[in-house]
């Protein structure tokens, strides 16, 4: 697969889950609330939904755009394209007449475009956890140091069969 396909993919995903997280971390009480509004989290896990989803999403973003531990910030965001699909499902099929609470200013009712894009993220989502980071990461970078260093140069001694140091 195209290396600039796989970073495009990369920077798209960093992108939103950077972009989505901006309004929930300064604004936390109205994030609160939009949560509560889907009817599905318990009171008590309201604070602790609202404090930490953001940050989820800012540690996501931010690995995909460094290329950073990228097929674990990839599952990630397959974990959570997945349950945004649920929960705006969930809304959907109990006729909630609510808004996304995903982006700043975004006051647009729930809808099946909702639903079709948090699809498209999962599956970016999984073509990085399939293919990986591409060349232009960190990842890529650190793997081919590792390479590097690893791999012995003809000067380097040698162990035989016997067990005996041998020098090139």
């Amino acid at each position: 697969m195209s290396h600039i396909l796989l970073i495009t993919l990369r920077l798209f995903l960093s992108y939103t889950f950077i972009k989505a997280r901006l309004s929930k971390i300064a604004y936390p009480l109205v994030f609160a609330y939009a949560v509560k509004s889907y009817e599905v989290c318990p009171e008590q896990l309201l604070t602790c939904v609202a404090l930490i989803l953001p940050w989820a999403e800012a540690v996501t973003g931010i690995c995909l755009l460094l290329g950073l531990l990228t097929q674990g910030a990839s599952l990630l965001a397959v974990l959570l394209s997945s349950c945004f699909v649920i929960l705006v499902s969930s809304a959907l099929w109990k006729g909630l007449d609510i808004s996304c609470g995903c982006f700043t200013g975004d006051i647009s009712q729930i809808n099946g475009t909702h639903i079709a894009f948090n699809l498209l993220l999962l599956f970016f989502s999984f073509i990085l956890v399939w293919k990986g980071p591409g060349r232009w990461s960190i990842d890529a970078w650190r793997n081919s140091s590792d390479k590097t260093s690893s791999t012995p140069s003809e000067s380097e001694s040698r162990t035989t069969k016997s067990g005996h140091q041998e020098t090139g």
